[in-house]
């Protein structure tokens, strides 16, 4: 799996609405992760930057399954293309942990 950059903020990240296109995306302590001004789609913007620390704990937990074992046929689902699948995970994570 990929390497580690210095830690992000820790979630939840929530979402806080000022106007209809002004929001933020913050912490419960109110410290802030971004600003989204002014811009359409904001909204579905803001849930999506403010699931990324699960996003990224959800796909650690994927990583850290026991593959070997999926792959024999003993747990997951079988005829996914696993390879694939794992490939796209990892390079997610990379990519999340700002190494990619």
């Amino acid at each position: 799996m990929g390497g580690m950059m210095s830690e992000h903020t820790p979630g939840p990240w929530l979402v806080k609405t000022y106007m209809p296109d002004d929001i933020q995306i913050i912490t419960p302590d109110q410290a802030v992760i971004a600003d989204l001004i002014a811009r359409r789609n904001n909204k579905p913007n803001a849930a999506l930057i403010a699931a990324a620390p699960d996003l990224l704990k959800a796909l650690e937990a994927i990583m850290a399954i026991d593959w070997i074992e999926v792959e024999a046929g003993l747990g997951g689902w079988p005829g996914m293309d696993w390879p694939e699948t794992l490939t796209a995970a990892d390079a997610a994570i990379v990519r999340a942990r700002g190494n990619g």
